[in-house]
């Protein structure tokens, strides 16, 4: 007989019909037959106190469990909307940052990983712009328009032509230079430096937002009830502990008369 089909025989019934629909009935019952292995219960006394210690263990996990959700509510709260762009402006207050580009929201949907990897790409295009930059401060001939468009990603050459669709073809080559090099040292700068410092941001707006979804009044409740499980699982341990010596000593005597 498998250990699981065991633990549901000495299970009551009426214990495993009370967990929530979302709870492991076979995570239950391994601990359910985990403390009877270890504490090897004689009797229904010593077995209601048994099972009474397993509840007491499984109620402490759902605490953690609502404190987790809790910090969750917390932080899907302060993400949402100018709440996200007002924590990540009060995260960046030490730092004294004039300019903050990050927000709380992308902040959080991105990991540490990401942030090398995105500053790399963005040092990398940042490298790219400047290339063209001197392309065409070199010299406003065709050959340096396509040089400097070759040194552009796919998304900037989609945003330059719907500047050119826009604004119309220029009349003169060097005309048509110009405005690229004014698109690429504005628009396309400007928005490299926001990325830039949007990504160099973000570690400090994770943290902010974190430590922001520590709700005091929330989590003494329920460090409040932790300490009341763990008074409880003092007191039936002890009385467990009481009765399987009561009946050792009990045991002993009747070997002694014997």
């Amino acid at each position: 007989m498998s250990d699981t089909v065991q633990a549901k025989l000495n299970a009551p019934e009426a214990a495993i019909n009370a967990l929530l629909p979302w709870e492991s009935q076979d995570a239950f019952l391994a601990l359910f037959d985990g403390l009877h292995a270890e504490y090897q219960p004689r009797g229904s006394s010593e077995a209601v106190l048994v099972e009474r210690l397993c509840w007491i263990i499984w109620k402490r996990q759902r605490i953690m469990l609502a404190e987790r959700a809790a910090h969750l509510v917390e932080v899907s709260r302060h993400i949402g909307g100018s709440d996200g762009r007002s924590l990540a402006k009060r995260a960046l207050v030490a730092s004294g940052v004039e300019q903050v580009a990050a927000n709380a929201g992308n902040a959080l949907e991105t990991l540490a990983n990401d942030d090398i990897e995105e500053g790399a790409y963005n040092d990398s295009e940042a490298q790219d712009l400047a290339k063209a930059v001197a392309i065409l401060e070199a010299g406003q001939t065709q050959a340096s328009i396509e040089a400097a468009l070759a040194c552009l990603r796919q998304d900037s050459l989609d945003w330059w032509a719907n500047v050119v669709a826009d604004e119309g073809d220029a009349d003169t080559t060097e005309e048509c230079a110009a405005r690229l090099l004014s698109f690429i040292t504005g628009s396309l700068q400007e928005q490299m430096t926001e990325q830039i410092q949007a990504v160099e941001q973000r570690p400090e707006v994770r943290l902010q937002v974190w430590g922001q979804s520590l709700d005091p009044f929330r989590t003494a409740k329920l460090m409040e009830l932790d300490g009341e499980l763990d008074r409880q699982f003092e007191r039936t341990l002890g009385m467990l502990l009481k009765l399987q010596a009561l009946r050792a000593d009990g045991k002993s005597a009747r070997n002694d008369r014997t």
